[in-house]
């Protein structure tokens, strides 16, 4: 039993019905309506033998995603599909339950080689102990497998992913079942290194190792979770001791922590409270960048004391002022606001030598930069032998103007991957059916089923329910466009992709006071909601209350220090007749230090 916080605020007492996980913490799983298990927030350190708080710094309102009463923390849809063999999540949407079943409840021999029951069958027949091989009585195996089908295999559970399919059978592809993240600002470092709590898909995928045909099982005993060896063994089981085991190479003392290969190419961050986790895209430190930009690295881990550019003058010593191309450079670049480095981005999309998460980081830093100057560069990815690549660039073309959409991304309706598939009738989701080329009608309805299957397997998110009402919109049906989008803030009303939509959503059917009234909601209850203070200003600029409209768009840029949020600010100053203050706004901004572009 336990006695704390419950959904409204007051102390009560919940009865635990399952300890979840073992080492480095465990967690517990109390029973809810609706099907659901919460995980309590307070967890068991396995290591050191004590209780602690996985949410220590921050108290959230019990009305708040992130509370343990709600969706941040219910088994069923966050944690246990990776947790679990056969996991069968079960959700109905209509009344907001679930009807979770699972085979075995944690991870067991099925859940990586498939179902069991008849190779377990095959073994005691007559057929097996004659030699005689049965169809379909095998187990799925993975020792053989090539490092981006073993990769396909790990990812299910060691990547940041949205569900595709309501139960993954072990048929497919893996993109038929789930989609990655893509290594992006707000998730990972503007460098592509990890920040929030990603696991190793998104970062490994990006490395050089990757790309050369290393895989898990080159490093990791999958069976008993051990490395392969110790220290920098490990690495030597690949490269030179004599080349990079020494002092040489890294200028660090012998069996110091300098010295360690992991030290300098795999620093890490500690997550869940306890639980230490390493970046494995194996990158060489960049100090250099740090100081430029503020992306971490891994010198500072060690030497805290000094400064980015004290560490990036004695990487300049050791190995002189020359650095390979990496895409961290151009990708943080861009990023900070230096538009010059537009090109740049574009050509590492066009890489083919780059893995696919490369090529898609690229693709997502153009697409979220308005990438209509690239529509070469876009249709060509729409092209790509990698779905990841594909599924992404879809992302990007789904503004672009509708006689591209009909040449480019039209024949990806047939793709063979499911998450492509879906992605490719959302981008075409505002076309009628009589315009999609006749060979093509057949796949636009089952390219519309494709998608409506992951709407369906991601209907108890705000993400899904926000994606339903984007399509439902595209397709002109207002009604239930509107009902998705409510839906999506029933699920998290502080999530702010919905806010907008639903705002925007108003302001399109010209109910500007709906629209105004939800910008002020978010704004009450998060003060630093850049967005909403911008949106708003736009739409009282529209009206014509210019004085509010420069009120919330300075807001909106001293909160962000976006400079299209300066540039409105501006206009609005300008159209109150304070052109001084307008173009001293201006100059400012010229002048200024390269900021995020958020």
């Amino acid at each position: 039993m336990v006695r704390t916080e419950g959904p409204d605020g007051e102390l009560e007492d919940f009865e635990i019905s399952y300890t979840f996980g073992f080492f480095p913490l465990q967690q517990y799983l109390i029973p809810f309506p609706g099907g659901r298990y919460q995980c309590l927030p307070l967890a068991w350190d396995s290591r050191e033998g004590k209780w602690f708080d996985l949410q220590p710094v921050e108290k959230f309102r019990t009305d708040d995603w992130m509370h343990w009463t709600k969706g941040s923390m219910t088994w069923n849809s966050m944690c246990a599909d990776c947790h679990s063999t056969n996991l069968q999540k079960n959700y109905d949407p209509i009344a907001d339950s679930y009807q979770t079943t699972w085979s075995v409840i944690d991870v067991s021999c099925e859940a990586c080689h498939g179902p069991g029951s008849t190779h377990v069958d095959y073994v005691h027949s007559k057929a097996y102990k004659k030699g005689r091989r049965a169809p379909g009585s095998f187990t799925y195996l993975t020792a053989n497998l090539d490092n981006r089908a073993q990769m396909d295999q790990c990812a299910r559970c060691h990547s940041l992913r949205a569900q595709q399919s309501p139960a993954y059978d072990h048929s497919g592809h893996f993109m038929d079942h789930y989609l990655p993240e893509v290594p992006r600002p707000g998730l990972y470092h503007s460098d592509g290194q990890i920040s929030e709590e990603v696991y190793e898909y998104g970062s490994f995928t990006q490395s050089k190792m990757f790309q050369q045909g290393v895989k898990c099982t080159n490093c990791h005993n999958p069976h008993s979770l051990k490395l392969k060896a110790e220290g920098n063994d490990l690495c030597g089981q690949c490269h030179s001791k004599k080349t990079y085991d020494t002092p040489a190479h890294h200028f660090h003392t012998i069996g110091s922590d300098g010295a360690a290969c992991v030290s300098c190419h795999m620093p890490g961050k500690v997550y869940m409270g306890n639980d230490f986790r390493r970046d494995h895209s194996l990158r060489v430190p960049r100090p250099d960048l740090t100081a430029a930009y503020g992306t971490p690295n891994a010198c500072a881990n060690c030497h805290a004391d000094q400064t980015a550019q004290w560490l990036a003058d004695a990487v300049v010593k050791w190995y002189g002022p020359n650095r390979k191309p990496h895409y961290s450079e151009a990708f943080s670049a861009f990023y900070y606001g230096d538009r010059n480095a537009r090109e740049k981005v574009a050509q590492w999309a066009s890489d083919s030598l780059q893995s696919g998460t490369i090529r898609a980081m690229a693709l997502w830093y153009l697409g979220n930069a308005g990438a209509s100057e690239e529509e070469s560069v876009v249709a060509n990815a729409l092209k790509n032998n990698d779905p990841f690549v594909r599924h992404t660039a879809l992302g990007v073309a789904a503004p672009f103007s509708k006689a591209f959409r009909l040449v480019h991304v039209v024949p990806l309706l047939a793709d063979p991957v499911l998450a492509v598939r879906a992605q490719a009738a959302f981008a075409l989701s505002d076309v009628q059916e009589e315009e999609i080329p006749t060979t093509y009608r057949k796949a636009w309805k089952e390219g519309n089923m494709s998608f409506e299957k992951v709407l369906a397997a991601q209907a108890d998110f705000a993400a899904g329910r926000l994606m339903e009402g984007q399509y439902q919109f595209n397709r002109g049906n207002f009604s239930k466009a509107e009902e998705a989008f409510k839906a999506s803030l029933a699920r998290d009303q502080d999530y702010t992709p919905t806010s907008t939509a639903l705002a925007n959503f108003y302001y399109r059917q010209n109910r500007w006071q709906e629209a105004e009234a939800l910008y002020q909601k978010v704004i009450q209850r998060d003060s630093k909601a850049a967005w909403a203070y911008y949106d708003l200003g736009l739409l009282q600029a529209e009206g014509q209350n210019i004085q509010a409209a420069e009120v919330n768009l300075a807001q909106a840029a001293e909160i962000s220090g976006n400079p299209r949020y300066y540039y409105n600010w501006a206009i609005a100053l300008q159209n109150l007749g304070r052109i001084k203050e307008a173009e001293r706004l201006i100059w400012r901004e010229l002048n200024a230090a390269r900021k995020p572009i958020t």
